[in-house]
């Protein structure tokens, strides 16, 4: 008996996970590749929106724009200053500050129109005349608010472009990357994780499965050989139970076949050695009867007439065991069928216009829908049986009218003969010793059965390959024959 151990099946042994493991890594890895390839498209698209030279470039236009701007700012200063000369700034009046600006060009950095003058709110610390920022000019008492310069304006917007060029480097390094790698890390985290717990699921499941059909074949081979597997099972284990049950059924046919034939073959011994032992004596038993007629020359009529009714028993008994030594003889010496083609069907008709004129008070019928029935078989065997179904049915019903109907089909390439009959049936105790050797339930009539009849129509049927069933209630009787439509050598041979 095998290690139960060594039919224990561990998850990570099994199939679907490696199947799954493998699948996992195809996922990875195109993941990753998918990953990366995202990965190296932003960056191109990065670098092509961030370029160094281009960032040069505008630093550059920068400073000249505040060198510009720079330049004007302190250009007016120096004018305004050679203008004022030895004035006193702080005696100026707005209008003479006007003025003042007009002759300075102040129009260079923005519209006249544009210029605010108003007076100091507090006195400031510093020259009189000087800039306090890029837009507020301090010309004594009086702050003059100029707008933002045309340059200063570029300079601005050079600037905000420069800062989203900074910025689009800044952010793929500190925010894209960081956010891309963290989202698809996310993902793919949940996506092994669901996948482990499908795989968890469906390994459990394999494995309950896997357990189920290896005890299933423990208890078939060691305590239950009519155990099958249920059918409940999906994919390759239904395949399995299907394949295991067909494997188990065959098993136990041949099993009953190989026990029925060991049976057979002990009661063919027996009878050969029984019509052996049987013979001899019959013979001087005959001659010894015969003989003690012949010498009795005595005139006692009782004694005359005792004699010959003892005469008469014992001829009617040896005779009678002459039959059972030739059923013995024939039972011992079952001949192997001798392989011909033949036509089943056209046997069937020829048995039932033979049967027809042996029990005319029946009604027999061949039922079929097949034109011919060609096949390899011993004729002449397989006539005896179907001859003896026949027989049997039309026995079972002597003194009343039987149908008794002969049915041909084929049927996933199995012939199938069916000796069908209304008659009282078999009793169900009986059905199952129907086929044993010597068991008969016709002990009386004109003609008693030995019980050898349907063994030999067994052996016959089995010896053709093929089964011959019984099934039977009151009313409809029915033994069935298959028989393979291909002969064994012939399907070797294909």
């Amino acid at each position: 008996m095998a290690d139960s151990r060594s039919l224990s099946l561990a998850w990570y042994q099994t199939t679907v996970f490696r199947a799954v493991c493998f699948a996992m890594l195809i996922i990875l890895g195109g993941y990753m590749g998918g990953l990366a390839s995202i990965r190296q498209a932003l960056a191109s698209l990065a670098n092509m929106a961030y370029d160094e030279d281009l960032d040069k470039a505008l630093s550059d236009y920068m400073d000249s724009l505040k060198e510009l701007d720079t330049s004007k700012r302190q250009t007016l200063l120096l004018e305004m200053k050679s203008i004022i000369d030895e004035e006193s700034v702080q005696k100026f009046s707005e209008q003479r500050i006007r003025d003042i600006l007009m002759k300075a060009d102040i129009n260079s950095l923005a519209p006249i129109e544009q210029i605010r003058i108003e007076p100091l709110r507090e006195k400031l610390p510093g020259p009189e005349l000087a800039w306090l920022t890029r837009t507020e000019l301090r010309v004594g008492r009086f702050i003059i608010s100029v707008p933002v310069s045309e340059v200063r304006q570029r300079f601005e917007l050079v600037q905000r472009v420069k800062q989203k060029y900074e910025l689009i480097e800044a952010t793929w390094d500190k925010e894209i990357a960081p956010s891309l790698l963290l989202t698809n890390g996310l993902i793919l985290i949940g996506t092994f994780t669901l996948v482990g717990l499908v795989l968890v699921q469906l390994v459990r499941r394999y494995i309950r499965h896997v357990q189920e059909v290896l005890s299933g074949f423990r208890r078939w081979s060691e305590k239950d050989p009519s155990f099958r597997l249920p059918l409940h099972l999906s994919g390759e284990m239904a395949v399995i139970a299907r394949q295991f049950n067909a494997m188990a059924d065959e098993v136990e046919l041949n099993r009953r076949k190989t026990l029925y034939l060991e049976k057979l073959a002990s009661w063919q011994t027996m009878a050969r050695k029984l019509a052996h032992e049987i013979k001899n004596p019959l013979t001087p038993i005959q001659m010894m009867v015969n003989q003690l007629q012949r010498k009795y020359q005595g005139e006692d009529p009782a004694f005359q007439h005792l004699l010959d009714e003892a005469s008469k028993i014992i001829y009617e008994e040896v005779n009678a065991l002459r039959r059972m030594v030739d059923h013995f003889s024939q039972f011992a010496r079952l001949p192997d069928p001798v392989w011909e083609q033949g036509d089943l069907l056209r046997l069937c008709q020829q048995l039932i216009e033979m049967e027809k004129a042996a029990f005319p008070d029946h009604d027999l019928q061949l039922e079929t829908k097949l034109a011919s029935a060609p096949i390899m078989m011993d004729s002449q065997l397989m006539k005896q049986v179907i001859m003896n179904l026949i027989k049997n049915a039309a026995e079972a019903n002597a003194g009343q009218l039987a149908h008794i109907k002969v049915q041909l089909e084929l049927k996933e390439l199995c012939y199938i003969v069916c000796v069908v009959d209304d008659g009282p049936g078999i009793r169900e105790e009986d059905l199952g010793r129907i086929f044993e050797a010597y068991y008969t339930t016709k002990h009386t009539g004109p003609s008693p059965g030995m019980g050898l009849g349907l063994a030999i129509c067994k052996k016959i049927v089995m010896d053709h390959q093929g089964e011959l069933t019984v099934t039977s209630r009151p009313g409809h009787t029915v033994f069935r024959i298959q028989l393979p439509s291909q002969h064994k050598s012939e399907v070797m041979e294909t």
